[in-house]
């Protein structure tokens, strides 16, 4: 049988878990995780200022310039590392500013982003895996949609806390309003654009730690290649060395993404020594 690795991770850990405790005779309700209850306390909150779903990515992603990036080239992969003893200090910047290391990550890649290009309008899709709520308890399938993380900075760069601040807000904004599909965001942002593209570049961080198994099932991650419709696929996962970064291109100009890759290193270890 062949999966994707995302599918596998939470259906194994959800029959693994299942199974253990059925041994035991407990049969518990899934619970909420603590971002469930973050943003349900955000959602109760603000619901009096929020709006529908539609209406808030209309108005997020208002005036949306053309994406700076084509595709159309030849496939390239661009790789680098993180070291253990940056990711280290990345996560405690996370702990430090009550975030995720995913939303470090991200808005390191922005500011990257943004010098490589010289735009000081950018939108990257970022794919995500939602938590499990009550009307979704029962469904064992993964929860997955895209989050249109949009950043302004100046020319001249910003402030990297202020950033990311900014990009966590943004993050979990998007959970909040996840649940409209995104062909439906882009049907409601861009009908005047004749079906231009939201993004050009998408953006994942994925924990990939295999999980316990005690079903007497043997599951092993096979690697296959990365295919995307977008020019520019950004690809990083933790592993015992640090955090693997990997940049698939499909760039005019072949030009492949190491330089951009630099400065995404550049920009974590910024942040990292940052006060």
């Amino acid at each position: 049988m062949l999966v994707d690795w995302v599918s596998a991770q939470i259906l194994l850990r959800d029959l693994s878990d299942f199974y253990t405790r059925r041994e035991s005779g407990e049969y518990p309700l899934v619970t909420a995780t603590p971002l469930v209850h973050v943003l349900q306390e955000r959602r109760r909150r603000d619901a009096e200022a929020r709006h529908d779903s539609a209406t808030y990515w209309a108005e997020r992603l208002e005036a949306l310039p053309e994406p700076p990036l084509e595709g159309g080239g030849p496939h390239r992969q661009d790789e680098i590392r993180l070291p253990a003893a940056l990711t280290e200090r990345l996560r405690r910047i996370a702990l430090r500013r009550q975030c995720t290391l995913h939303s470090v990550l991200l808005s390191c890649f922005m500011a990257a982003y943004h010098a490589w290009t010289g735009r000081d309008d950018l939108v990257v899709g970022v794919s995500y895996a939602f938590p499990r709520t009550d009307l979704s308890s029962n469904v064992c399938a993964p929860l997955m949609n895209t989050l249109c993380i949009r950043t302004r900075l100046p020319l001249r760069g910003a402030d990297p806390a202020v950033l990311l601040h900014d990009v966590a807000e943004q993050v979990l904004d998007g959970i909040l309003h996840g649940e409209l599909p995104i062909a439906k965001v882009a049907a409601a942002v861009t009908p005047s654009r004749h079906g231009s593209p939201l993004f050009g570049v998408s953006f994942s961080y994925q924990e990939n730690g295999a999980p316990a198994l005690s079903l007497g099932v043997r599951a092993e991650p096979l690697s296959l290649p990365v295919r995307s419709m977008f020019p520019v696929v950004i690809a990083a996962e933790p592993r015992n060395d640090g955090i693997h970064v990997s940049a698939t291109s499909c760039l005019p100009s072949g030009q492949g993404c190491g330089e951009l890759l630099g400065r995404f290193a550049g920009f974590c270890e910024e942040l990292s020594v940052s006060r």
